[in-house]
């Protein structure tokens, strides 16, 4: 069940509530980019030369579309497009065709859309007080 971001529940802070929704937000984003983003490695490993590798780099095909899209879970979320995956999977001829067409221009332009690039992220807490971020 999705909570609507109105009704969030009391944050603290060092003991402190907060009960702005965009003081929570923050908070909330304050959090995840601490558990998230991790600093450089401090002596990566030095890798001399690369391999050229022989990988087949043509167009996608429809039938390795078509697996993909076989492969989805249904009754799982919609990402932030709000397509489901019932959706995609119930695609006519002329949908599945433009599909086809749009990730093959992706590819060989080699440029992602910047909307494909964004996430939703969704925490689920299973024990602690939740009132707290980390738990």
């Amino acid at each position: 069940m999705v909570e609507d971001p109105t009704q969030m529940l009391q944050l603290k802070i060092k003991g402190n509530v907060i009960t702005q929704i965009e003081e929570q937000l923050k908070r909330w984003k304050e959090h995840f980019e601490e558990v998230l983003n991790r600093p450089p490695a401090t002596n990566p490993p030095n890798i001399e030369g690369r391999q050229v590798l022989n990988i087949k780099t043509g167009n996608i095909t429809k039938t390795k579309v078509n697996a993909a899209i076989k492969q989805l879970n249904n009754e799982k979320a919609a990402g932030i497009d709000n397509i489901p995956p019932e959706a995609i999977k119930a695609m006519d001829n002329i949908c599945f065709d433009k599909l086809h067409q749009l990730l093959n221009k992706i590819w060989n332009d080699e440029h992602i859309p910047e909307d494909w690039r964004k996430e939703i992220l969704v925490k689920l807490q299973k024990k602690g007080d939740k009132s707290i971020c980390s738990n």
